[in-house]
């Protein structure tokens, strides 16, 4: 049996907003309940089965050049326009290849392809595993396992949230699915940065499906 890990105060807000999801599908007995079982199932056809195939585009991580600012702290309800406005510096352009590939009912491997400005080309593999009506993914990588859960939000967007206790890290991504195209925005915090203060760092970018699956 695992350790129980100490829950620092910063990630409380995202434990809570999941657990009501998880607990909402919890019976009073030790048996996973039929509505737990079709929560899942509804989620993994609405958000994963649609991305079976191959998806290209890129994302750009953007810095604001003020520092963190005395604005909105965490932001959930922020749109493509918010990013577009703010004062930005561009610190990264990655183009990113994603092949999701459905697996069993309720599980989707992950394959992704990324290249920033030099020749440098990552790959890395993972799956996509829906539970109790949360999405949550593993992807190993080089520096390590990029760990994420997912949840739709209020707008039928689709949520990933990035946490991590050693080094800090705080992410938030929204994607906005249309057709056969997907809009990402989010923003990270790292380190030593505030979490009462706005991000410092925003993601902006595309990625459009190219291939069906095989």
């Amino acid at each position: 049996m695992q350790k129980k890990k100490k829950i620092s105060k910063w990630s409380r807000y995202f434990i809570i907003l999941l657990a009501t999801s998880i607990f909402g599908c919890k019976g009073v007995d030790n048996k996973t309940p039929i509505s737990s079982n079709k929560k899942s199932e509804t989620d993994f056809k609405a958000y994963l089965e649609p991305l079976e195939g191959t998806w290209k585009g890129r994302i750009l991580t953007y810095s604001d050049p003020r520092g963190q600012v005395d604005e909105t702290p965490q932001p959930k309800d922020f749109t493509p326009k918010l990013i577009v406005a703010r004062p930005t510096k561009t610190e990264s352009i990655t183009n990113i290849t994603e092949t999701y590939t459905n697996d069993g009912e309720l599980t989707q491997r992950v394959r992704i392809v990324e290249q920033g400005r030099g020749k440098e080309i990552y790959t890395h593999h993972g799956i996509r595993k829906v539970e109790d009506g949360i999405i949550k993914s593993k992807v190993n990588k080089l520096k390590g396992v990029d760990n994420r859960t997912g949840y739709a939000d209020k707008d039928g967007n689709f949520i990933w949230i990035r946490e991590q206790q050693n080094p800090k890290l705080l992410e938030f991504y929204k994607h906005i699915k249309k057709d056969n195209k997907i809009r990402v925005i989010g923003w990270g915090y790292y380190g030593e940065d505030d979490l009462t203060k706005a991000p410092r760092i925003w993601f902006f970018g595309d990625i459009k499906k190219v291939a069906a699956s095989n």
